[in-house]
């Protein structure tokens, strides 16, 4: 996104994989709030604030990763549960299962670095877009 103040104009440009799902939806938000203003409103919609598309667009993403961490936490729980059959006793001592749980558990720590990697960055974002927000209007006043 990039504002010019001078021409109140803003300007969107959204890189995104093919098929994006936020992408499909921002595209059906903007779709019916068009629908339902009337046509000599429809260019003002997304006006009131340049701020506007993005955030409905950092929000569908943030939806979106729900799912991927849950597949994660689900994924975590069962190899941590193969790990206390393990040590209990529930399953026979196997050297082989105890390389690959620990494989797993590898493949946990990535992950949950991954994640929040992820998250610094969405709040690095979503705190830069609160300043230059409020930057925004203190100069509008």
């Amino acid at each position: 996104m990039r504002y010019e103040a001078v021409h109140d104009l803003t300007t969107y440009v959204i890189s995104h994989k093919q098929n994006d799902s936020s992408v499909k939806a921002l595209r059906d938000i903007v779709d019916i709030a068009m629908q339902k203003q009337p046509p000599s409103q429809r260019a003002k919609a997304f006006l009131g604030d340049p701020f506007d598309i993005h955030i409905l667009l950092s929000t569908l993403s943030y939806e979106a990763s729900k799912h991927h961490v849950k597949r994660f936490q689900h994924f975590m729980w069962s190899q941590f549960n193969k790990i206390d059959d393990h040590l209990g006793g529930v399953q026979a001592r196997d050297r082989a299962k105890l390389e690959d749980l620990t494989r797993q558990l590898q493949i946990i720590s990535q992950n949950a670095d991954i994640h929040t990697g992820n998250t610094n960055v969405a709040i690095i974002t979503a705190n830069r877009i609160r300043d230059t927000h409020a930057r925004l209007h203190a100069n509008r006043r």
